[in-house]
């Protein structure tokens, strides 16, 4: 089995901590707030901007949705601008949408691949706009002059969960000293939440490990049997289980903070060793696709400070590959499969196409290049046939 995203190993608990001047940004910085859920940092840093009702956010076509709720659940009004096909900003579009209640710029840099940072500045230096990044599929990843993404806006939030493996975990990092740095009280968050999704990772871990006859004795039993019992159980208790890949903003949740357990865990990994993973994976995996008729991949180069986060190819068959590779035991995903990100996206024929035809392939650290070749040979195969 090769899975979408790292799994949990007992050993990452036994891992001294690193002290927080040799952990990547924003972890080695001191105005960062945590959360169960990156969207909260989103909800909150829209607070302390001190706008007002009817102000409005430039953002992307190409999004979950769930940015563009935050924004309206905050009384703002979001204006969508379109991409180029390369997925920077179209800035003559930005241009064209500015107006005198424009307050944010909202930058997506989409798998890690920086969205001309430069640029961005430049339109908020001269328009008087805050810039907010949104690095929640980009941690670990620098921009064209070699700064860490989300270190150049006022304010940016990350979802470090997507790179290693915590049960949940969201960050908003204040860059700005002008603004104010949120002070509300934060909830602890559920703890049956956050043990499924521990209990989640570790039993990846081991169907995706050579032992996977112990998850066949053990862990597919408690994964389909055990579980679905628990949870009607406790559903009937009124305990439900709040999972974080949901593509949906609760205003009720916004002052869930980050639980102990993902604290804990996130000073124990060795961030270098995943950044040279990420890279060496990403490089395989492209080279062994390079050239598959009907295929494009997303982002062909890796400039030298880019961390991917996953390779995106594009192309008609992607639906049958993802069917196919599933059967197979890898798993693969798509971006924000959800009515709204269509809904946003439709005035773009690119953000159209791009919905409907692409898929998100798995180079995690947990994975190395004879996995990539495995993926590479079987994507060759399924559209060769």
């Amino acid at each position: 089995m090769i899975p979408l995203f790292p799994t949990l190993h007992p050993a990452y608990f036994r891992q001294p901590a690193q002290p927080s001047s040799l952990l990547p940004f924003p972890l080695n910085q001191k105005r960062v707030r945590y959360y169960y859920f990156a969207r909260n940092g989103i909800w909150e840093a829209l607070q302390i901007f001190g706008l007002k009702t009817g102000d409005e956010v430039l953002m992307p076509a190409f999004t979950s949705g769930i940015e563009v709720d935050a924004v309206i659940a905050s009384g703002l009004v979001p204006v969508i601008y379109d991409l180029h096909e390369n997925f920077t900003p179209n800035f003559n579009d930005v241009r064209a949408k500015l107006s005198p209640r424009t307050k944010i710029l909202y930058l997506t840099h989409y798998l890690g691949f920086p969205q001309l940072t430069r640029d961005a500045l430049n339109v908020c230096k001269n328009n008087g706009l805050y810039l907010f990044e949104d690095v929640a599929i980009g941690f670990l990843s620098a921009d064209e002059d070699g700064e860490p993404l989300g270190s150049k806006g006022d304010a940016a939030i990350f979802c470090p969960r997507k790179t290693v493996p915590i049960p949940h975990g969201g960050l908003m990092v204040v860059n700005n000293p002008d603004l104010p740095f949120p002070a509300t009280r934060q909830r602890r968050p559920s703890h049956y939440s956050t043990a499924r999704q521990m209990a989640a990772l570790s039993l990846k871990r081991m169907a995706a490990s050579k032992n996977s006859r112990a998850f066949a004795l053990f862990g597919s039993w408690t994964w389909t049997r055990a579980v679905p019992l628990l949870n009607a159980f406790l559903k009937t208790i009124g305990i439900k289980n709040t999972e974080c890949g949901r593509f949906e903003f609760d205003a009720t949740k916004t002052d869930w903070g980050m639980s102990a357990i993902s604290k804990y865990l996130l000073p124990r990994f060795d961030y270098e060793d995943i950044k040279h993973r990420h890279r060496e994976n990403y490089t395989a995996l492209a080279a062994s696709i390079k050239g598959v008729p009907g295929l494009t991949i997303a982002f062909s180069s890796l400039p030298a400070h880019t961390v991917p986060l996953d390779l995106m190819i594009l192309g008609c068959k992607c639906n049958e590959i993802n069917a196919k590779l599933r059967q197979q035991g890898i798993e693969t995903s798509v971006f924000w499969p959800d009515h709204r990100s269509y809904e946003i996206g439709d005035s773009s024929p690119f953000i159209k196409k791009i919905l409907r035809e692409h898929l998100v392939l798995p180079i995690h650290q947990d994975l190395s290049t004879s996995d990539m070749e495995i993926m590479g040979s079987a994507i060759r195969r399924i559209c060769l046939s």
